[in-house]
């Protein structure tokens, strides 16, 4: 049987919106063990390395955003986007992405010494020219994961990112626990990596063949890759200006501190993008047809979105500076103020991955260059304008772009898949609000009562804990007032289990059937 024929059976063994759910539910028991790993890493590292190690390391590593958007060049989405000819277009964009991955490592360890000299660390150069060889371990992965990912293969995908935080944070606390430093966090990402290799093509169950390489194949699908590829250069166009005006204009302390709180904000949103995004674009792309469909399967989407992920984005408002100094020392206190700042984006993000994953189902991705393009011209401006506020100021003005950004894309999916702005707004309004109530009740305890990184670790993390159950008592009282069926398909999930969990918001995203 063929991977066309196996991928025919699935589509055909259920509704997809039970095949959405039991992936978001999946997705997000792998995420939860995966974040509970590199949460313990991060712990354990930020105690064993010091903040100058991570701004080393951010330093060096500015240039791999863009060498694995090189390698990969959008295949991997056209590849999970395309409809026929799977196994060919797969082996095409591996032989692709190993070809390109050997040329961008060569490059990236040829301008090592570009880096150390902007940088003005040797140890920056030495660093960057090591980690050239992480490129062509990320081109082995592309596409044994995009076939995962379209063949809604979760239990399989669920091994993966385990593995790799437990691998990367085993190897690198070892090593930084003899002392490396910066060179524990390189032995950590090869070690994550290795690992990663070795899984997914065990897990996989396809393999390349040479004679399905060509060039007409590997065309059609740079043509739809390039718009992914776009955005994807534009989005890591914005992280370099960042890590280069802190490590430049501030000092390399920053580029540290600012990478541990974006690590620690972005959780939320991560946790989103890590239990749905990898669903959502197959999912999209094969009901982009029937538009009506695709819209309510969008509102829906995005209103259990807004459910999981603002209220604990807002929570990172209040407690950013007792989190950091609770979890990760004293010294990391700059680092809490940095998570305040960046509450925004995964406020923001939440919506903006909806969305992105939306038209990019509906085969509109030249929508996401667009938009990054947005965000390139004023990203960089509101950077500049809030350097002299140093490390808060650079995380304000990421924030202030996120939400520009988002508000620009939100735009651009209303005129181009007729989504009515309204029904949009609607759908997100009562978590909103609900989050609204949440810091409004939160801000004052902590601020002006609590402040729970003045006690004993124990002590303020208990403290801690018991504001955030507060503060979540409210979000759910609100929400209650304003989604009454929402809160009673959470409460009545937690009553009877997962099972019943995916039952309910099987029957809520019928839209998707």
């Amino acid at each position: 049987m063929t991977n066309d024929e196996r991928e025919a059976d699935a589509r055909d063994s259920g509704p997809l919106g039970r095949i959405v759910v039991r992936g978001v539910a999946l997705n997000a028991a792998g995420f939860a063990l995966t974040q509970a790993i590199t949460l313990a890493s991060g712990i354990v590292l930020a105690h064993l390395a010091s903040p100058q190690d991570f701004g080393l390391y951010a330093s060096a590593t500015i240039l791999l955003g863009y060498t694995g958007m090189l390698v990969d060049s959008g295949m991997a989405a056209a590849l999970i986007q395309r409809r026929d000819r799977v196994d060919e277009a797969a082996s095409t964009a591996l032989a692709a992405n190993v070809a390109s991955g050997l040329l961008v490592s060569a490059a990236l360890a040829a301008s090592a010494p570009l880096l150390g000299l902007y940088f003005q660390s040797r140890t920056v150069e030495l660093v960057a020219s090591v980690m050239a060889g992480v490129v062509l371990l990320d081109a082995l992965v592309l596409v044994p994961d995009a076939l995962l990912q379209r063949r809604f293969s979760f239990y399989r995908r669920l091994v993966l990112s385990p593995s790799y935080a437990l691998a990367y944070g085993v190897a690198a606390g070892i090593a930084c626990g003899l002392g490396l430093g910066i060179w524990g966090l390189v032995i950590g990402r090869y070690a994550g990596l290795a690992l990663e290799v070795i899984l997914i093509w065990a897990l996989v169950d396809w393999r390349p063949r040479r004679e399905h390489v060509s060039l007409a194949m590997w065309r059609s699908l740079v043509r739809f890759g390039r718009h992914i590829f776009a955005q994807s250069f534009l989005t890591q166009l914005r992280y370099t200006v960042r890590t280069a005006l802190l490590g430049r204009l501030v000092n390399i302390d920053a580029v540290g501190q600012y990478r541990m709180a974006d690590m620690i904000s972005n959780l939320p949103r991560e946790a989103w993008l890590a239990s749905s995004a990898y669903v959502l674009f197959p999912a999209f792309a094969r009901i982009s047809h029937d538009r009506s469909r695709l819209e309510a399967a969008l509102l829906r989407t995005m209103r259990w979105m807004a459910i999981v992920t603002l209220p604990a984005s807002a929570l990172l408002v209040p407690l950013g500076p007792a989190a950091a100094v609770l979890l990760l020392g004293e010294r990391w206190l700059p680092a809490g103020y940095a998570i305040m700042a960046l509450a925004a984006i995964p406020l923001s993000g939440g919506v903006n991955s909806v969305l992105s994953e939306a038209v990019k189902g509906a085969g509109r991705p030249e929508i996401l260059s667009r938009t990054a393009m947005f965000m390139a011209v004023t990203t960089p401006i509101l950077l500049v304008a809030f350097v002299p506020l140093g490390l808060v100021g650079i995380a304000a003005a990421g924030s202030i772009a996120s939400l520009l950004g988002t508000a620009f894309l939100a735009r651009l999916v209303v005129r181009a898949l007729d989504v009515p702005l309204p029904a949009i707004l609607a759908t997100l309004r009562p978590a909103a609000l609900a989050t609204c109530a949440l810091l409004a009740a939160l801000f004052p305890l902590q601020w002006l009562v609590v402040r729970a990184e003045t006690h004993d670790t124990l002590v303020g993390l208990a403290l801690m804990a018991g504001e955030v159950a507060l503060g979540l008592v409210v979000y759910l009282a609100t929400l209650r007032a304003l989604d009454p069926q929402a809160v009673s398909t959470m409460t009545g999930a937690a009553r009877l289990g997962w099972t019943r969990l995916a039952t309910e918001l099987g029957r809520s995203t019928s839209g998707w059937q």
